[in-house]
């Protein structure tokens, strides 16, 4: 599929070019979904995951019931950092919008956010911060570094993201309609302001909060 032409080089038409485009980002989704399953099961294999997003109430649980909803979490937040980099390095090599220097810039944009976002969720999921060698755990080294992955992955990269997108579809000489790539552009804004809520409503009250109890508990343990 790297190889498939364009959609505006096939059809002249802008719907047809949409319809095109569309197909292969669901096409792309439903193979990025195999291969970002395949890829957590092969780490998680090797390493552990160190974050849980679900809590089950003690009177729920059943043998292993924690772990099987823990993990369907745990999964969907690394495949919603994989799948969008799968489409995204799709979408930029096969280069859409190479005659609009705007778009162009965007899809190089988003291809070079979602990367950083791999490596962010990644580090997030399998990397223990909160234990390890001395000169990892050393004045909170590890948690500052974990903050900032989770900072820079869930709230400062999806809000350059929708910013850039709003400056340059403000600007007059920028043709909305004359850009079927445009409606992806559009597409991955929506995903910026998912992941900013994301933040704000289940980030920021779980796994900070709950970090921040570990520390405030493991210093009063040490004083």
């Amino acid at each position: 599929m790297c190889f498939f032409p364009a959609s505006t080089t096939i059809f002249e038409l802008n719907d047809l070019s949409g319809c095109y485009l569309w197909l292969e980002v669901e096409w792309l989704v439903f193979l990025g979904t195999l291969l970002s399953n395949a890829l957590f099961i092969a780490v998680r294999s090797c390493v552990r995951h160190k974050i849980t997003l679900v809590t089950v109430p003690e009177r729920k649980k059943i043998p292993n019931i924690d772990t099987i909803m823990a993990i369907v979490d745990v999964t969907n937040t690394f495949n919603a950092q994989i799948i969008p980099l799968i489409v995204s390095c799709f979408l930029y090599f096969q280069r859409n919008g190479k005659n609009e220097s705007n778009v162009s810039f965007q899809l190089t944009q988003i291809l070079f956010s979602n990367w950083i976002s791999a490596i962010c969720v990644t580090f997030v999921v399998f990397v223990h911060w909160k234990k390890g060698p001395e000169w990892w755990t050393k004045n909170d080294r590890s948690y500052k570094i974990w903050r900032v992955m989770i900072f820079l992955n869930f709230f400062l990269l999806p809000s350059i993201n929708l910013g850039i997108t709003i400056f340059i579809f403000l600007l007059p000489n920028f043709k909305l309609i004359g850009q079927p790539i445009s409606s992806y552009i559009l597409f991955y804004s929506v995903v910026c302001v998912h992941r900013l809520i994301e933040f704000v409503t289940l980030i920021r009250r779980s796994i900070i909060l709950d970090a921040q109890i570990f520390l405030e508990q493991r210093d009063h343990r040490l004083n």
